[in-house]
């Protein structure tokens, strides 16, 4: 029975999302698209006098499942403000997939403010009764729709979890840095214009500019931040945490630059992942869950390179008010004592200023007694100790380079072999310690927390022990793929045989780390200590002991 005696204004709500739009062009069906939603709903209301459209909501482009639609929501206001009070929909689904909001807008919310609902496929009219029968079809109907959406969503869920599996990108936008192949939109290629602001970022960090500073110096040379870059190239990007007009660079988007792994050709994807097809919010996976494929692209920044950088990041240095990069020894000088990072401490005496390395608290207390050198002779003594490093490396490549007539390649794979080798005699050596210690406690000679203090301990050294084992095994690897370990090690040193003066870039490219264990005693621990290993056994192999090289501990 139509109820006629009451006049309704109505809106006109029609929805497509972009799984509909896919099955709609693989079907060749177009029966639920915007206009089509619309002519429907239009020719159902000249068959009822009683109903004038006064307004159309249409949300194209947005999932059934969340009704954090803009027309929706704004539709749900027109009711509150009375400018509407009924709703027509061509289906349930058009309305929503969800179950439960579907049901709770239907039977509850349209209920209380008085909305005539209609779904004209369905032949649902509330304003329409029918002996009850609509109580079981509607719900069963929002049923199905509900099941439908979760289907739709475990099928887009597992082809995009196979297309990360091989490598193929997945996103809707290319990062910095890289654009998308024109003939495969799931692989990169390198925007060169970009690319060469992630290599400057990149040879600034390790010239000690901090991440602060090197947004400032960006966006006061007028470079386009990633965001403004995507849209002066015509790309509809928008980022969530934009506080301007106008996104500009900042510490945050230089950090996430300088840790992205997709610089060295690595396609890292499936880091987070949606809770259930209903619920937005996203979840992390632990790094071991993501999907990773390497040399899918071409790379931007050297291996090298990018892990100097992780190094320097680890520190979390920042520079001091009034200077534009990092002190030289900042997060690389340590006590040779604890292992605590040295603090620069700046002094006065006498009218004329100091500057001290030293094992001090936050509040300038020696913290180890002894340890503290003055500023100067730090950089005198390791300055005297990367010359003769890298005499001594070079010293290494002339031997080299006389014995290449001898099968050089056999005795260097040997030598990497032997390094393994030792490293697996340590890790059996900490299990053998592991289980003693097991049975120390099991016979109640330890008690509960010594146990846990050593077994922690003897847990670090193997995992240590295994990373180099791991990385011994890289190189050989490399080897085998006819890239020699030593070569690229040698050229790194021989390069700066002519160092004058240190500077932040140099140091943090030769130097690990440096420790200082007293005024007159400093040890310089270099990069490449694997490769110095390696051709320091070849020499010896082939050559006979070697004659003693310069200590890396400077005393004196």
């Amino acid at each position: 029975m139509r109820i006629s005696n009451q006049k309704y204004y109505a809106g006109a709500y029609k929805r497509l999302s972009r799984e509909d739009e896919i099955a709609a062009l693989g079907a060749r069906n177009e029966s639920n698209s915007i206009s089509n939603q619309r002519d429907l709903i239009q020719k159902f209301v000249k068959s009822h006098p009683e109903i004038e459209i006064v307004k159309e909501y249409a949300d194209d482009g947005f999932s059934g499942v969340d009704f954090e639609r803009p027309s929706f929501t704004q539709m749900i206001e027109d009711i509150k403000a009375g400018v509407i009070n009924c709703v027509i929909v061509k289906d349930l689904s058009r309305f929503g997939r969800n179950y439960i909001e579907v049901g709770k807008y239907l039977e509850e919310i349209f209920p209380v403010y008085g909305v005539r609902f209609i779904a004209i496929s369905e032949n649902y009219d509330s304003a329409v009764t029918n002996g009850g029968n609509e109580q079981l079809v509607i719900p069963f109907m929002n049923l199905v729709n509900d099941a439908y959406c979760r289907d739709i969503s475990i099928k887009t869920r597992t082809s995009l979890e196979m297309k990360q599996q091989k490598g193929e990108y997945v996103g809707s936008f290319a990062p910095y840095g890289y654009k998308k192949a024109p003939d495969d939109i799931h692989r990169f290629l390198v925007d060169e214009d970009a690319a060469a602001v992630v290599r400057r970022i990149f040879e600034l960090t390790i010239g000690g500019m901090s991440n602060g500073k090197l947004a400032d110096l960006l966006n006061q040379e007028g470079v386009p931040s990633p965001t403004e870059y995507k849209r002066l190239h015509g790309e509809n990007f928008k980022c969530h945490f934009q506080r301007n007009r106008k996104a500009l660079w900042s510490p945050l988007v230089i950090r996430h630059i300088l840790g992205n792994r997709v610089y060295l050709g690595v396609m890292e994807q499936g880091k987070t992942y949606s809770i259930n097809y209903k619920v937005k919010a996203r979840r992390n996976r632990e790094p071991q869950q993501w999907y990773c494929v390497e040399n899918r692209h071409e790379p931007i920044v050297a291996k090298d390179t990018f892990d100097i950088v992780q190094k320097i990041l680890a520190n979390d240095l920042r520079t001091s008010p009034g200077e534009e990069t990092v002190y030289l020894f900042s997060g690389l000088a340590v006590c040779g004592r604890c292992g605590e990072k040295l603090l620069r401490y700046k002094k006065t005496l006498k009218g004329k200023p100091y500057v001290y390395y030293g094992c001090y608290d936050k509040k300038k207390i020696l913290r180890c007694r002894g340890v503290c050198i003055r500023e100067n002779k730090l950089e005198q003594a390791v300055t005297q100790t990367i010359r003769q490093h890298i005499a001594s490396i070079i010293q290494m490549g002339e031997l080299l380079e006389t014995i290449q007539s001898i099968p050089l390649k056999e005795q260097e794979l040997k030598s990497i072999d032997l390094l393994v080798e030792e490293q697996e005699k340590e890790i059996q050596r900490i299990g053998r310690l592991k289980l003693k210690l097991y049975e120390d406690y099991h016979d109640q000679f330890i008690s509960r927390q010594e146990y846990r203090d050593f077994e922690m301990i003897y847990r670090q050294r193997e995992r240590d022990a295994e990373q180099k084992k791991e990385e011994l095994q890289q190189k050989k690897e490399q080897f085998l793929q006819g890239n020699t370990v030593l070569q690229k090690w040698l050229e790194e040193f021989t390069v700066h045989r002519n160092v004058e003066k240190l500077n932040r870039s140099l140091f943090v490219t030769l130097v690990e780390q440096v420790k200082v264990f007293s005024a007159n005693e400093i040890e310089v621990q270099f990069r490449y200590k694997d490769e110095f290993d390696i051709a320091k056994a070849v020499l010896e192999e082939r050559c006979g002991a070697m004659a003693a090289l310069p200590d890396d501990r400077k005393r004196g």
